[in-house]
């Protein structure tokens, strides 16, 4: 509930008239889109003559805007006995006839919010009217209290979150078609392709090697065999292919580096795969087969062989050659950087190189909401999408440039600790849901002390 502060809370009104009446507890409440106006209204001394009617009239006035609020209607006998004959009373709660009228009635009603309400005067109409024709004898008016709303300041204290250091690990992945003679496992470098493609794994390696920043960790290769011929022999292949490539690779880059080895004899995932991409004529009945793990790989591909001999001839010219490769990959760290001027370079040009951590060094040396702080934030961004602390920070940013949605788009990504959920009172502030906004500071007030300050400014509302 938003609720003011009125400015007068007890006013006397119709001073001069004999019989004034006075009113008291005058509250102005704002909730939600309505207003509420309340006040206790003392009838115990009213006077009105039998033929004779008071009508009270509650309104709402603010220069040429007014609005006319539920009257509070007291009758004399005559006139009460004759509207009630003519079925001229309109509201049973607001409507008495003088001997049972309350000594103190409690006004209370609700209207829709309209903005010029604000600033307006509660008046209160006091009107003395003839029940034969209606002729108003007299009327007068006071003003019984002012509704002004107090204003909501709230300044965002954005809470940026520095990342936990960590090391980079970083990963380079290839593919390499090695080739072999039939039934060997020995490389030979002039054999077909197989220059190109060790000089590939090579020059990937001396690449990463290259960089001083860059320290290797190890690199691991995996042979895989086709299907084609017998398991036994296929996995002696894979096995003997594998070793072999792993003492090429030791011999032309530095032996300190570890090379790992596994591989698979007959790769059936890929077959799996290469066929339910495929437009075999009899896709699905080859899947059976390849999926019918109770027979053994030697059976399954000699069923194949023999059932579709057609589609085998497909398999083994353009499928085959695909699986029997060797994957590899190297596994490196970059090492951690304690000069600042090199890490504010390579924000620009190497930002791969940096950690989140080290993303948020650089941009302290900026203040807060520069155009230089958000920039760094943002790229930290753009390298880590998928970081919470990352998320969080840039969402401040986005706030602090009056982009809620991108806000919210990141706070969506952000998690669920306290510095997010602060983040998310904020943005709520800002779009103007204030009871979200105050669940999310409450939230959080016991461990980010910047909360209860924000919750301070919602206690104009209280």
């Amino acid at each position: 509930m938003k609720k003011y502060i009125l400015l007068a809370a007890l006013v006397l009104g119709f001073a001069g008239l004999a019989n004034a009446q006075s009113y008291n507890n005058v509250t102005i409440d704002k909730e939600g889109n309505s207003l509420n106006v309340a006040f206790n209204a003392d009838l115990s001394n009213i006077d009105v003559a039998s033929r004779r009617i008071i009508v009270l009239t509650p309104k709402l006035v603010n220069g040429d805007n007014s609005i006319s609020l539920q009257p509070i209607t007291i009758y004399g006998r005559y006139s009460y006995m004759t509207a009630l004959r003519t079925d001229g009373i309109q509201s049973s709660d607001f409507s008495f006839k003088k001997k049972e009228a309350p000594e103190n009635f409690k006004y209370n009603l609700n209207v829709p919010y309209q903005s010029w309400m604000n600033g307006s005067d509660l008046i209160v109409e006091k009107e003395n009217i003839s029940c034969c024709n209606n002729k108003v004898i007299n009327n007068d008016m006071a003003t019984i209290g002012h509704y002004k709303s107090k204003e909501f300041k709230f300044t965002p204290d954005y809470l940026y979150v520095q990342p936990d250091a960590q090391r980079k690990k970083l990963v380079e992945k290839g593919c390499a078609r090695i080739e072999f003679p039939i039934g060997r496992t020995t490389i030979l470098s002039n054999y077909r392709g197989n220059k190109v493609e060790l000089d590939r794994i090579i020059h990937l390696v001396e690449n990463i090697k290259s960089d001083p920043d860059n320290i290797i960790n190890d690199i691991a290769i995996t042979g895989f065999a086709s299907p084609d011929g017998s398991y036994k022999l296929n996995e002696r292949l894979a096995k003997g292919r594998t070793e072999a490539l792993k003492n090429m690779i030791a011999r032309r880059i530095n032996k300190e580096i570890t090379v790992i080895t596994s591989y698979v004899a007959e790769d059936w995932d890929g077959l799996r795969t290469w066929v339910e991409n495929s437009t075999l004529s009899n896709k699905n009945e080859i899947l059976e087969v390849i999926n019918d793990t109770s027979l053994s790989e030697d059976v399954r591909e000699q069923k194949i062989k023999k059932n579709f001999p057609k589609d085998y001839k497909v398999i083994v010219t353009e499928c085959y050659p695909t699986l029997r490769r060797t994957d590899y990959c190297v596994d490196f760290e970059i090492a951690e950087f304690s000069d600042l001027q090199i890490m504010t370079e390579y924000v620009k040009t190497q930002p791969k190189k940096l950690s989140l951590n080290e993303f948020f060094v650089v941009a302290n040396q900026y203040k807060p909401g520069s155009v230089e702080f958000n920039n760094v934030i943002i790229a930290a961004l753009r390298m880590y999408p998928e970081s919470e602390v990352a998320n969080i920070n840039a969402a401040n940013v986005a706030m602090n440039f009056g982009d809620l949605v991108a806000a919210r788009k990141y706070l969506d990504k952000a998690g669920d600790s306290n510095e997010a959920n602060y983040a998310r009172g904020i943005l709520e502030t800002l779009s103007g849901n204030y009871v979200k906004a105050r669940e999310y500071f409450n939230k959080v007030k016991g461990t980010i002390a910047k909360a209860n300050t924000a919750l301070k400014a919602f206690e104009v509302f209280d």
